[in-house]
């Protein structure tokens, strides 16, 4: 056969080969293409069916040109031949569709280059063995495709899945055929397979979003109506007869404006058609209030949402419409309520404020404004809070620490500190408040001001305090007063028995000396308690000043310079001068022990109105006019711990053997008996300064005459009933008293006092009675007797407190009293005016 033969013979191969690679594009691109084409999943569906047509005319095309190849192989020449092998080659080795044939046994005798991309495995790793791509849940069907193939069947277009080399499974567009032998018999099978997982996966995902489009549209809460260019409603979800009280199909076809208020309808037609004339949009897409229309006649708050798509040139509306009735009648209520909590905000008298983490206030009240002392909220709230409001920085901290552990605070004790540097003691109340993701982002709580509760509550504590320990004192004092009356009466006796010049004299006055001091130190304690039996009167308080500036000027020190400036006017007072003065000494005191290297002790007088306002922001004293004592040093200064506690007794800063830390605990003591109060400013390095507000009275009110003297050691010739139950006190009692010129007849107790009384009534004229005796007291004794004897004259006498004295109504009944320690002097003159008194001048 010629050359030119062959080439004739060449035409239809070239021919096949094109159709064949023409159809081999097909099948590789025939996903795309139809994907593309089609416009819905029915149109797509259908032109499925035409695509495997195609597959089958593809395959046959290969087919020919395969069968061709062989044909070829006998009649053309080696480079014919040649020629024809390698373009079959070409063809094969580019082919986008993986080529794999399969002898009868189902060995693998070809697999191209695509069989190797689509499914990993190379063709040395394949030829001559079993084809590897069938799971084995698929070997069955494996096997019966094959056997339909062996049989002459021409199979195509069937979907299913095959493995990659990795192991994951792909899905594929499989075709199959026979493969024949020059003598028409069949030698095995020819599969041709595309990857079509990424079309699956996109029609899988298409009917996904149908579905998901279909459930919204279905079970949304919001009406979903699609309307046209003519406002005819063309779509209407299940949502619609809930909202507006129609069906869906009751609406298909009516125009859109039903579901509006009549004074709606021809604007919204009007905004539709100026729209589709000119483009433009006179509402946004979504977030509109409008009314709309209940099938009731009712009108309904509606929130609307709208868009819009092109449908064979003509704009297609899709409107969302929520019915807000619950949101709007919840925003009212929020409103109401907002306005209550702004009424209560505004008017709380405790501070109510928002605050960040950060130590900034968002928003404080005008009880916050007016605590803290601003101008203004907005200069409040510019400030730093751990800095500008907490007394103490560190307390933020610790406040911030209980609230991250807990959520909340109450109660929480906090010192802060006004503008001006005042420090307020405050309890905090408060929670915290969180973003979605559980931050803090800020705290919102209540503080209420309770810095003149604490204080009313330490002078509570103080009060207690000094009360416990004055019982104490004063217990202490009766049995002290009871041995120093024996010991001043018995040094007295001894004193009296010596001449002037018995060298003996001076350890008896050094006794007597000591005495007095002890003395002293029992009317201490009872000041301290504030039982001492006052004598108090009117006097002008620059008087005991007058009195008492020499004195102190001895008691400071030449190193120490005393500097006085009284008040210009009067100042009239009740008060024992006594005590005033010892006041005033005690604190000089205090003062010349705080300038060890000498300083200034600044004293002044001068009238000072308490108003309201300084008892709201001291937590003491009273409304009134009082006279001011003010007493100042340049010394050392305490410290805050020291100066809470320089009142409280047996308290000392001084060295041991130095201070009984009595001496501020008795002016305490005095200052509070006479109705005033002290307080006291100190800073270390800044001196002292002590102030004491006693109230004035007026002139004239609490004057006494003043008493004649009487004769010192005055005697007497009566008979006196002397009833004491201390056997020390009653024996120089006796003593002292026959010593003089006296009788003297003795009780140990209330009864025997009674007793001794009823046997000797018409012999005695005077009864000396201790106060508190067993049996009968001093006073149910006197009592007894003077039932017996009408107008028996009587002396009490006590080493007990005022309170005691009080209690039995010695003092308020104008009894004559002594109280121990006396001396014999005291002691005798007393008795003397007692006789010498007329008896209706007896209680």
């Amino acid at each position: 056969m010629n050359s030119d033969t062959v080439r004739s013979r060449l035409i239809p191969l070239k021919v096949a080969l094109v159709y064949a690679l023409i159809g081999v594009t097909w099948i590789l691109f025939s996903d795309m293409l139809l994907a593309s084409i089609a416009t819905d999943p029915a149109e797509l569906s259908r032109l499925q069916t035409y695509k495997g047509w195609f597959y089958i005319m593809a395959t046959s095309l290969v087919l020919y040109a395969l069968v061709n190849r062989y044909v070829l192989r006998i009649r053309r020449s080696e480079e014919e031949l040649g020629e024809a092998n390698q373009t079959l080659y070409s063809l094969i080795q580019a082919s986008p569709v993986a080529i794999i044939a399969l002898d009868p046994e189902g060995n693998v005798t070809l697999w191209n280059p695509a069989a190797e991309r689509i499914f990993g495995w190379s063709a040395e790793e394949t030829i001559g063995r079993p084809s590897p791509i069938v799971p084995e849940h698929l070997r069955e069907e494996y096997h019966s495709l094959r056997s339909r193939a062996l049989g002459g069947e021409v199979v195509s277009g069937v979907e299913l899945q095959r493995r990659r080399k990795d192991g994951t499974l792909i899905d594929v567009s499989l075709s199959t055929a026979p493969l024949f032998t020059p003598e028409h018999a069949i030698a095995g099978t020819m599969v041709l397979i595309s990857d079509i997982t990424t079309r699956k996966r996109a029609e899988a995902a298409l009917r996904e979003s149908e579905e998901r489009y279909r459930i919204v549209v279905e079970t949304a809460w919001d009406a979903i109506i699609t309307i046209d260019e003519e406002s005819t409603i063309l779509f209407a979800n299940p949502a619609v007869e809930k909202i507006f009280g129609c069906r869906p199909e009751e609406l298909l076809g009516q125009p859109v404006t039903v579901l509006m208020p009549q004074r709606m309808r021809q604007l919204h037609l009007e905004a539709i058609r100026q729209h589709i004339r000119t483009g433009e949009r006179h509402m946004p897409w979504g977030g509109i209030e409008l009314p709309g229309l209940h099938k009731s006649g009712r009108e309904i708050p509606l929130e609307i949402s709208y868009g819009e798509f092109k449908k064979e040139g003509r704009l297609i509306f899709v409107g969302f419409l929520r019915d807000i009735t619950e949101r709007k009648t919840a925003e009212e209520s929020l409103r109401r309520s907002e306005r209550k909590y702004r009424a209560l905000f505004e008017e709380s008298k405790d501070v109510v404020s928002i605050s960040t983490p950060e130590g900034r206030l968002i928003d404080i009240n005008p009880a916050g404004v007016e605590l803290f002392g601003y101008a203004s909220r907005e200069e409040l709230l510019g400030v730093d809070m751990a800095r500008d409001l907490y007394f103490r920085p560190e307390e933020r901290e610790r406040l911030k620490k209980e609230m991250a552990e807990r959520g909340f605070v109450r109660d929480f004790e906090i010192e802060m500190r006004r503008k001006n540097g005042d420090r307020l003691t405050v309890l905090v109340t408060a929670t915290t408040v969180r973003d979605e993701t559980g931050a803090v982002i800020a705290y919102r709580g209540f503080m209420r001001d309770i810095t003149n509760q604490k204080k009313l509550e330490q002078q509570l504590i103080q009060a207690q305090k000094m009360e416990a320990v004055g019982k104490l004192a004063g217990g202490v004092a009766h049995d002290f007063n009871n041995i120093l009356t024996a010991i001043i009466s018995y040094g007295n006796l001894l004193q009296m028995s010596l001449t002037a010049d018995d060298p003996s004299r001076t350890y008896i006055d050094q006794i007597l000396a000591l005495a007095d001091r002890a003395a002293i130190l029992t009317q201490s304690l009872l000041a301290f308690s504030r039982r001492q039996i006052m004598n108090p009167r009117e006097v002008d308080l620059n008087e005991i000043i007058d009195r008492i500036e020499k004195i102190l000027s001895r008691l400071i020190g030449e190193d120490v310079e005393l500097r006085v400036s009284r008040s210009g006017e009067s100042l009239p007072v009740m008060a024992d001068v006594g005590q005033v003065e010892q006041v005033l000494m005690n604190l000089a005191t205090n003062a010349r022990d705080a300038m060890p290297e000498g300083g200034v002790l600044s004293i002044s007088t001068e009238q000072r109105v308490i108003t309201g306002e300084f008892v709201r922001s001291h937590g003491y004293g009273a409304p009134g006019v009082f006279a001011l004592i003010k007493v100042s040093d340049t010394g050392v200064g305490m410290d805050e711990a020291t100066r809470t506690r320089i009142f409280e007794p047996f308290f000392t800063t001084k060295e041991m053997g130095k201070g009984t830390g009595l001496g501020l605990a008795i002016v305490w003591g005095i200052v509070k008996q006479h109705n005033g109060y002290i307080n006291v400013y100190s800073e270390p390095g800044k001196g002292t300064t002590f102030r004491i507000y006693l109230p004035l009275v007026t002139a004239g009110a609490g004057k006494e005459p003043s008493a004649a003297p009487l004769p010192a050691l005055a005697t007497g010739a009566e008979t006196i009933l002397v009833a004491e139950d201390e056997t020390a006190v009653r024996d120089t009692t006796v003593a002292l008293l026959e010593k003089f010129g006296y009788r003297v007849i003795t009780a140990a107790d209330g009864e025997e006092a009674v007793r001794k009384f009823g046997e000797n009534r018409d012999d005695i004229q005077l009864l000396l009675f201790d106060v508190v005796m067993p049996k009968k007291n001093g006073r149910e004794a006197y009592e007894a007797i003077r039932r017996l004897k009408p107008g028996i004259k009587v002396l009490f006498t006590s080493g007990y407190a005022s309170d005691i004295m009080y209690k039995r109504g010695i003092l308020e009944e104008g009894f004559d009293f002594i109280s121990k320690p006396f001396t014999p002097r005291d002691l005798l003159n007393k008795v003397r005016e007692v006789l010498s008194r007329e008896p209706a001048a007896q209680g």
